[in-house]
């Protein structure tokens, strides 16, 4: 045979790019093996499907797995990953519950951009043992007037109108932390007028300088270890009573205070770190 038609050529070069194509991808996936395999044989997080949704989640935080980029299939997860078709199947459902990964119909499964990540936390910042910060998002459970009685009536004593906004964080796609945040709706609209959505990945201490041109002077944090309550356990998907870090912040300028807020952090494998300069 000295040549081939048109079609029979295009028809090779596509075969050839998508051999290209599947031989970048193994080499690929033979990278991120080693890491999900070493990941798994350390933790001690059980059950199996949240550990390897941890390790997939932390080999998106350390650019692994880039955004945009494509998955494993679940049949090449069972084969580099010591676990079977129906955990894998388990962990990348919590994945995509998380907005952390998209399924697309003919392409695959992809990681997605975190569309809800905070800049800059102050209260929430997370780092691994190389001072890494977990990319944190968040998402807004509700945000209503402050009826029930709570740590928060000390510190805003004065407030005619407190309100209060919940919301549930989760740190490098994994660790759960929620959140209420406590503030005088009278004194300070923009948090009654503000759009949900636009509170959802917004440093909301940020709002005082931005919008307001009013300084954060002072935050007094308290720290403690707590059994979490059973209405806050549910949105962490963890175990009414479990020892939590508590974590409760006091804003304030000049004597004014601006917000309080408290944070339930459960147990995980970073480190909480807390900077002093504003």
């Amino acid at each position: 045979m000295v040549g081939q038609t048109g079609g029979s050529a295009k028809s090779a070069s596509k075969k050839a790019s998508g051999a290209r194509f599947r031989e970048w991808e193994a080499s690929d996936w033979t990278e991120l093996g080693d890491f999900l395999r070493g990941y798994l044989s350390g933790t001690t997080i059980r059950p199996k499907y949240e550990a390897l949704r941890h390790a997939l989640a932390e080999a998106m935080n350390r650019n692994l797995i880039a955004s945009g980029a494509l998955l494993p299939t679940e049949k090449e997860l069972t084969e580099i990953v010591p676990y079977g078709l129906a955990t894998v199947q388990r962990s990348l459902k919590a994945l995509s519950e998380s907005g952390l990964i998209s399924r697309k119909p003919g392409v695959g499964t992809v990681v997605v951009p975190l569309k809800w990540q905070i800049r800059q936390p102050l209260h929430v910042n997370l780092q691994d043992n190389n001072s890494a910060q977990a990319p944190l998002t968040s998402k807004v459970l509700s945000r209503k007037q402050a009826k029930s009685k709570g740590r928060w009536q000390a510190h805003l004593i004065d407030a005619k109108q407190p309100v209060v906004i919940r919301r549930l964080h989760l740190a490098a796609g994994s660790v759960p932390v929620y959140s209420e945040y406590y503030v005088d709706g009278a004194a300070y609209p923009q948090f009654l007028e503000k759009p949900l959505s636009e509170l959802r990945n917004e440093n909301l201490r940020h709002i005082f300088s931005r919008e307001l041109g009013i300084v954060v002077a002072k935050i007094t944090t308290r720290i403690s270890a707590a059994p979490v309550p059973k209405s806050i356990a549910s949105e962490l998907s963890i175990k009414p009573g479990t020892t939590c870090l508590l974590q409760r912040a006091t804003a304030s300028s000049n004597q004014n205070v601006l917000y309080y807020a408290e944070f339930w952090i459960p147990p995980n494998p970073y480190e909480l770190v807390i900077e002093s300069n504003l």
